[in-house]
């Protein structure tokens, strides 16, 4: 898959700063990096409850910023084992390959938060099922918390921007707030599950369209 290769290549050139925008070369820059997104999204963090889901939790930038229970997913065997090696010995905080997603419990999660993470997943179809699944985990009462790359912004081959279109499937969402960063503009995304009659439900999963 070559999201696992892309992001395994940057690690064996830039280490645990792979997870950095460009070729972030130091835990400083890596960390002020995060300060810049962490003064936009402290309100919000700060009322995020557990059990948490963290999609693409790269080598555990957010961990102690979330609430417990702590589940952090990334496709990446290389940056699991760095956030295991880092928060091991942490109570209710857990780390497991991306490939565990459709294995985790309908509702099991009171929030999910990703951070430029989706804009990565370029294919319609993938993005898709990504979403669904996080509809599919969410408690009928939870906040789904994400941050993505503005429309405008077009950097990599694969690496596009989420639009409200891509999550008006699945959630209730609206754009609370927006990170500029290096020149890249994000937009913070708030939402709550979208629920589904049985008609409804059967065109969220394709069955019509």
């Amino acid at each position: 898959m070559r999201h696992v290769q892309f992001w395994r290549h940057r690690f064996n050139a830039l280490g645990e700063h792979s997870v950095g925008p460009g070729d972030t070369k130091s835990e400083e820059e890596l960390e002020l990096h995060r300060q810049v997104f962490l003064s936009a999204l402290r309100p919000f963090l700060e009322n995020l409850k557990g059990p948490v889901l963290d999609f693409g939790c790269g080598v555990g930038r957010w961990v102690m910023d979330l609430p417990r229970p702590y589940v952090g997913l990334d496709l990446t065997p290389e940056h699991i084992e760095v956030c295991r090696l880092k928060f091991g010995n942490k109570r209710d905080v857990e780390f497991h390959l991306s490939d565990k997603l459709e294995t985790l419990p309908d509702k099991s999660f009171k929030s999910i938060f990703t951070l430029t993470v989706l804009q990565h997943i370029v294919e319609p179809d993938l993005r898709k099922e990504v979403l669904q699944q996080f509809q599919r985990m969410l408690s009928d009462d939870g906040v789904f918390l994400s941050v993505e790359w503005a429309p405008e912004q077009r950097e990599y081959i694969w690496c596009t921007a989420v639009t409200k279109r891509d999550f008006a499937r699945f959630f209730e969402i609206s754009v609370v707030g927006e990170v500029i960063e290096d020149g890249r503009k994000s937009l913070v995304w708030l939402g709550k599950k979208r629920k589904y009659g049985f008609f409804a439900k059967l065109i969220s999963m394709g069955f019509k369209d």
